[in-house]
Formats: C-alpha cells, structure tokens, sequence
C-alpha cells in the first residue's frame, strides 16, 4: 500500500513523496509560493488533530498530487538493480555487442538490469545494462552516470531500448486494477517463482482480453449471443460477476492504466438466487480479499452463460422482437439514454459516499467555533446556508471546483479529490450545479434553509449572542422562549418543522450541533406550543407591555 509523506525546505518549499514498503518510488516539489502556500495552511491544520485523524487527513490532502508526480531518480544504482537510463545530451549510449552494429551510439533511454559498475579516473561510473525483457533480451548498452539519470523500474519495463516499448508484453500493472489487493500480492509472488512465466503470459493474455473489451454502451442492442462475456469472478457464498462492458471512465480521474471501473456493466449473482444484469463496481467487489478474477475463464458469448448457469434467464423480448426499423433504433437510444442516467446517479452515490470519509476544518458558529467534520457534514452544513452550487473554475492549467451561494456569491471548497469527484458528478446530473437537485436523484434531501436559520439562531440565544437576549438571564429558559415566539408567528410552519425535524433528526443535528435527543426535544417543544396557542384564545397586548417583557428578562418583543 503507498503512504505519503511531506517536508519543507528552508526556502518554503514543500516535496511530497509517494513510497511502497518504506521504499521512495515517486515526488513532486511545490515551488516557495502560491503552489507550497495552498497546502500550507491545511496541512498545519492537519497536524494539530489527534493521532489516528491526523495522518488520515495528511493522506487524503497529498493524495491529491498523485497524478502530477514524478519517478524518484535513483542517481548511483548499484549492481543488480533494475533501472532505465535517460540520457541528458545526445549520442552518449553504445551499444557495443547489439545491432545494427557494434560501437553505435543512440540517444534515447535504455532500460535493464546494471550488470557493471565500474569507476572511471573522473569519480564518475561506467555502467552497462542488459536488457532483460522484450524480443532483444540479452541485449547491453554502456553509459556514463554523468550523462543522465537513473529510474528505477520493474523486470517487465527492462526491454532494452524504447523501441521495444511497444511490442513488450503488457505489464502486470495493466491487470492490477481489475484484481483484489491479497490476488495482486499473490500474482506478484507467483510471478517471481518456479511457475513465473505461466503468470506472466497470463497477464499478458488477460491485459489483451481487456484492451479489446467494449466499452460502455457498445452492446446496446445486441442479441445475447453477439455480448461477449470477457471476465469472470468469483467470490463467497457462490457469489459471481460476468464483465461485458468496461468502464470508458473519465480522462481527469483515470490512472496511468486505464480508466478507474467504476461502472463496468454486466451480469452479477450474489449468490442470493436473484442474478441480474447491471452495473458493476470493479474498485467495489475487489476490496473484499476473498473474491477473485477468474485466472481460468475462457471467454464466451452471455446466451452461452445464462445457458450454462442461469437458463431461467432465457427468454425472448416479444417487445423487442416485434420492434423494426426506426422503432428499433428509438428503443436502443432510449435504452442507451437510460443507462446514461443511471451511471450518473451510481456515480454521484459512490462520490458522496466516498465525502463520509474525508476530514474538513470549519468554523461553525452554530457548533461553537472551529470543528473537523466529515466531507458529508461540511456539505449539508454549506448546502443549509445557502451555498449549494456546484461551479468549475480554471487555475492554469487545472480545474477546481466550488460551492457558490448564487445571492451572495460567497463561494467555498474543499481541497480534496473526492470532493472533486462529487462536484463532477453533480454537474453531470445538473448541469447547473444545483446540489439540492443533484441530491434528490438519489434519495437525499438537503436541510431546509429557513429551518436550519432558525436552528443556528436559536443557538445564538443558547450561547448569548443574540443581542434581543442579551443578559436576560438563563440561555436555555432564553432558547425555549425563542421557540415559542416564533412557532406562534406561523403556526403552520411550526408544525412543518415539527415534522421535518423528526423525520431527518441526523440531519439538522450536524447543520445546527445538536445531539438527536436535543432535536427531537425542539420538534416536540415546538408542537407543545402551536397545541397551546390554539387550544387558549390569544390576548393581543400594547407594545409597550412586550417591552416591559424584555427588560423583565422573560421574552423577546417584536
């Protein structure tokens, strides 16, 4: 598993590294500047939480540099090590055992394994690389260290020169994203062992089937006999998952290998006797250790596989057979328009899932100043302000994204990759950036804004800051007044926050820092006093009386 870890110079910069098994294998370096001075402030942030909160929020703020580091260049690689070279200047590698003949010099990278190291009068080394991978395994270059720079690389990437880039077999890194961590790990062993070579041409095999697989939507329309079925996996419980379609994925979110499978589509059993197609989560399914990509699966057709496992799922459309033509081609788009709508909703509900476990820093009056809360809560907590569009904003050459309060244009965010992921999904269902609406496409319903005011309004008289309570005595007597008087305004409204309050409890506990006990106890203090105001007729008083309230210390005036 990578951990990222940060240091700062003496001139304000900040280098960020990426490292695998205590081993450093990527950084990046912010500039003294805007690009250190971003992160500055909540990286400090960070560092004043508790233990276990601490490094998690660490990780979720370096996390978000991933896709602009760079390889650590290993400058002195020893014998043995794997490393390409890349030259610095032109024609300083030879190649003096390789064709098209002995002595020539190239000016590309080489990439082996270093099989000589030898110190030259100037304190430089003299290396020699042999290829170690690739149709010219075996092949050796010579150069000086002084003449480039050394990366270290894995025994797939070891192919000699780069021409032989794209003719090596696809690395085992192609096929990592589709597998579980513990069939990575133990890929990786076998891969190393007396049956290596097996597993090698198995991960060439498979990177082929995957590269060929169509992507989403390409099946649309077609008869079960022309879906080809790729992949299989399988899990607890006779649990089982059929690929059809791979993910096409989103090009600022997709990996160095392809695009992240989020929504590969296909046929999935739980093992529960409902099999059923739809969309399947492969970065999902694959955190649980036990379920596996089936090594062993020969590709086929989806008619052969529901006539092998499921035959009870062969049965004609006679809709679908009936339909010619234009009809035909209608049903497949909208069909195809469907599909569209339900990956986004799939994709907006894993990125809100995903704000449950990123940290955020907020000053919250309402819940008594600064306090850290979830990416869900912060959202709720700015949605119920008011602040609850989505809007993209170009930085350079990179795309932030914002929360904007469309009557007073105060705008925040959230300097994380899921909160990103979220403003990107929201878009794709509401191309305005309403979040509310957003939302309610699955299932949530943000906190009412005049609800939630009258929430952190009454906190303020709970914490006497209201000024119409200003030493006026007992806060909570305080509160319970201000409740009163203003269920007594609108009586119909009361009742209605009444019932919202009790129905969405956790809720407005996070937008105004109650416990639920304390919001239930509101709702029913509220209903307590639209019940007396209509059960007694009501004594309309001089203003001035109300006034004599005030500086007696037992109400609000108007």
């Amino acid at each position: 598993m990578s951990t990222y870890h940060y240091e700062e110079d003496r001139s304000g910069g900040i280098l960020i590294t990426r490292s695998r098994n205590g081993i450093d294998e990527a950084e990046v370096y912010l500039q003294p500047g805007d690009d250190a001075n971003s992160l500055r402030p909540d990286l400090e942030a960070a560092e004043k939480l508790p233990d276990g909160r601490r490094e998690k929020v660490i990780q979720s703020l370096l996390d978000q540099y991933d896709d602009v580091m760079r390889p650590v260049q290993q400058k002195q690689p020893e014998l043995g090590d794997l490393v390409r070279f890349i030259p610095n200047k032109e024609n300083v590698i030879t190649d003096p055992d390789f064709t098209p003949g002995n002595g020539a010099t190239y000016s590309g990278p080489f990439s082996g394994r270093v099989t000589e190291k030898l110190s030259t009068a100037g304190g430089d080394y003299r290396y020699q690389l042999r290829a170690e991978s690739g149709p010219n395994k075996g092949a050796v270059a010579r150069a000086y260290g002084r003449d480039g720079v050394f990366e270290s690389i894995g025994l797939e990437q070891a192919y000699g020169f780069e021409s032989n880039r794209q003719i090596e077999k696809p690395p085992l890194e192609k096929v990592a994203m589709w597998l579980s961590l513990s069939q990575r790990m133990a890929t990786e062993q076998a891969v190393a062992g007396e049956d290596g070579q097996f597993f090698r041409d198995k991960m060439a095999e498979l990177a082929g089937i995957i590269d060929k697989m169509p992507k989403t939507y390409e099946t649309d329309g077609l008869p079960d006999a022309q879906k080809p079925v790729s992949l299989r996996y399988f899990g607890p419980g006779g649990s089982q998952w059929f690929i059809i379609e791979k993910d096409r994925g989103d090009p600022e979110t997709d990996g160095p290998h392809g695009p992240r499978q989020l929504q590969a589509f296909g046929l999935a059993d739980l093992g529960q006797g409902f099999p059923e197609m739809g969309y399947i989560n492969i970065e999902e399914i694959t955190r649980n250790p036990l379920v596996q990509l089936d090594y062993h699966f020969e590709p086929t057709n989806l008619l052969e596989i529901k006539k092998s496992h499921y035959p009870e799922l062969i049965r004609p459309d006679p809709e679908e057979q009936a339909l010619t033509g234009p009809d035909k081609v209608a049903a497949v788009e909208e069909g195809k328009k469907q599909r569209e709508a339900d990956i986004a909703r799939n994709r907006l509900a894993a990125a809100y899932k995903k704000l449950d476990g990123v940290r955020v820093q907020i000053d919250e009056p309402a819940h008594g100043g600064v306090v850290t809360v979830s990416g869900q809560e912060y959202l709720h907590i700015k949605v119920s302000h008011g602040t609850d569009h989505v809007y993209a904003e170009k930085q350079g050459a990179a795309v932030a994204y914002r929360l904007r309060n469309l009557e007073t244009d105060v705008t925040n965010g959230v300097k994380a990759k899921e909160f990103n992921e979220f403003a990107k999904a929201t878009l794709a269902i509401a191309p305005d950036g309403d979040v509310r609406k957003a939302l309610r496409h699955i299932g949530i319903v943000s906190a009412d804004k005049a609800l939630s005011d009258f929430l952190r309004e009454r906190q303020r008289v709970r914490h006497h800051e209201h000024p119409s309570y200003s030493g006026l005595g007992d806060s909570l007597a305080n509160a319970e007044d201000f409740e009163r008087r203003t269920a007594l305004q609108d009586k119909a409204k009361a009742r209605d926050w009444a019932k919202e309050l009790r129905e969405r409890t956790e809720l407005y506990g996070k937008v105004a820092g109650l416990s639920p006990d304390s919001v239930r106890a509101l709702a029913g203090r509220l209903e307590k006093s639209v019940e007396q105001a209509v059960s007694r007729p009501q004594i309309k008083r001089p203003k001035q009386d109300l006034g004599n309230e005030i500086k007696s210390g037992k109400g609000i005036g108007d």
